[in-house]
């Protein structure tokens, strides 16, 4: 009887291993292996039994390779629908001391101390990486990135490119492929890609041209509004456009470059704005906590507190918010 595997069914395989620093390559790669065939031991006879003893043989293959000092670069798995090839690297200690702080840091889920090129960007909160134009010496933005240890790889990949396998990393330079950091200065070199502005919201340049385009992004669309020669007067132009928009006062204060004293809450008539759709309170920082009655306070992850009143609630927030140097909802106090 043919040992085919049946249509629409495939092989109950584990997925390739992820490695992880302090454990040898082989290690992780046998513990792979023996989840394969545990899985095909369960399995009906046939071609899933075949194919995860396979995935036994690469492991012992790949032990004995590792032991004459082998790379570990290309290995075959099979799957349900032929023959797949995953490439993975054995990722081994960093080797200086500030690779092991960064390493670490991404490893448990922390910030490091710093990051090379990378910066947070002013208005949206995301992060930014950046890296010396080889032409004229400015920084060239790499995009934004929605965690900085995304944008400390894309530097990486384009410092490699341009500066060669010396250049300082943030991560060991061992970890990424040859065509990764090829494809990253291809699309440095894509005159047509955008390159948002490291200091403003809604405002990017391409490098066919030298001048910065305004564009507002409203409900999910975004609509490009003019031309403009400098930087700053294509920000003056997004904010005139939000403010046109008559958006909700919480999302304009999120999104305007230049707050005015108008923008704020007012004292007031501040019960007269509106709550968004799909929010619990008009404010930022502040959601209407249900088991309690009251209203909580927080900026970012840190709890403020809880509030009898919504306005009490936005006002603690600013406080917290402003000695941060962040945004507030009513006008902060002038500073002396």
């Amino acid at each position: 009887r043919s040992s085919a595997p049946r249509p629409g069914r495939q092989l109950a395989l584990a997925p390739p291993p992820r490695f992880s620093v302090g454990l040898p390559a082989e290690v992780v790669w046998m513990a792979a292996a023996f989840r394969s065939f545990l899985a095909a031991l369960r399995a009906r006879p046939g071609a899933r039994r075949r194919a995860a003893w396979l995935l036994v043989c690469a492991g012992v293959a790949g032990t004995a390779l590792r032991g004459f000092g082998a790379d570990l670069s290309d290995i075959a798995f099979v799957s349900g629908r032929g023959a797949s090839v995953f490439r993975l690297r054995s990722r081994e200690q960093p080797s200086s001391a500030a690779h092991v702080i960064r390493w670490q840091g991404q490893q448990q889920g922390r910030a490091p101390p710093t990051w090379i090129g990378v910066t947070r960007h002013p208005k949206t909160g995301e992060w930014q990486a950046h890296v010396p134009d080889p032409e004229g010496g400015e920084p060239v933005t790499l995009g934004l990135f929605p965690s900085a240890g995304d944008a400390a790889k894309a530097y990486d990949r384009a410092i490699l490119g341009l500066s060669g396998e010396d250049a300082e990393t943030n991560f060991p330079s061992d970890l990424y492929f040859p065509e990764d950091v090829e494809e990253e200065v291809e699309r440095m070199k894509d005159l047509w890609r955008r390159l948002p502005s490291a200091r403003y919201y809604g405002v990017y340049r391409t490098k066919e041209s030298p001048l910065w385009k305004a564009e507002l992004e409203l409900y999910r669309r975004h609509q490009f509004l003019d031309y403009h020669e400098t930087e700053l007067g294509a920000a003056k132009a997004v904010d005139q456009a939000i403010r046109d928009s008559q958006d909700w006062r919480m999302e304009q204060l999120k999104r305007l470059n230049f707050i005015e004293d108008t923008d704020y809450f007012d004292e007031e008539t501040w019960e007269t704005d509106g709550v968004p759709r799909g929010l619990s309170s008009r404010f930022l920082g502040v959601t209407y906590h249900q088991p309690t009655d009251k209203f909580l306070a927080r900026t970012g992850r840190k709890h403020v507190g809880l509030f009898d009143t919504e306005y009490e609630a936005a006002r603690g927030f600013d406080a917290a918010s402003h000695a941060r140097g962040g945004l507030t909802n009513f006008r902060p106090p002038s500073e002396e």
